[in-house]
């Protein structure tokens, strides 16, 4: 059976969550007014494995959320502990795949990922897996759409070791569906925690 992993439908077999559907964009304003500010953080690396068209990425974020607090940061520049407090901050979290994301310990329940692969380095398994153990609800991950079979591709480019330092471009349109699934999930979940019972 396929599953819901990129935004689209992907032929591997990994843990997912389905989709949540996006709310009312009135009902979305609401929300992300109440609970300002909302926070969305980009991570860019300092010296490999760089996301070339972040400032793109960022941009288009701003423009779909303009009364969210959009801050792009670099790791490296930050001690343990502003690294801590920084992500604690966020509701959601975009960026690559690598060691740093074990940050995520640090994130609400309620918040989100959305994590970027570089060409040929797809260990996808690793920080999804934390996510869910840790309640994570909104996890999603980019990889390039014409890999139709990420764990053969790895494997075959394993042996070349600019693999896992290369810089590369992220699709902005598939990278902002699934910030959108995020805050979505996210908008969701604050909905139902203050929607009113019935008796």
């Amino acid at each position: 059976m396929q599953k819901q992993v990129l935004g689209k439908s992907t032929p591997w077999d990994l843990p997912s969550l389905q989709p949540t559907p996006p709310l009312p964009k009135a009902v979305e304003l609401q929300l992300l007014q109440k609970h300002q500010p909302f926070r969305i953080g980009l991570i860019q690396r300092q010296t490999n494995r760089r996301i070339l068209n972040l400032d793109r990425l960022q941009q288009a974020i701003q423009q779909r959320y303009p009364q969210a607090t959009i801050q792009q940061v670099i790791m490296e520049d930050k001690d343990f502990f502003e690294q801590a407090e920084w992500w604690a901050q966020q509701h959601v979290v975009v960026t690559m795949h690598g060691a740093g994301m074990t940050n995520m310990a640090f994130l609400s329940q309620h918040a989100g990922v959305v994590e970027a692969f570089p060409p040929h380095f797809y260990e996808l398994h690793f920080f999804k897996t934390l996510s869910q153990s840790m309640g994570i609800k909104h996890h999603y991950q980019w990889i390039d759409s014409g890999v139709t079979d990420p764990e053969a591709d790895y494997l075959a480019h394993n042996a070349d070791p600019a693999t896992k330092t290369r810089d590369f471009n992220v699709s902005v349109d598939e990278m902002m569906e699934l910030v959108e699934k995020a805050v979505a999930g996210i908008m969701a979940q604050q909905q139902a925690t203050v929607a009113p019972t019935t008796t």
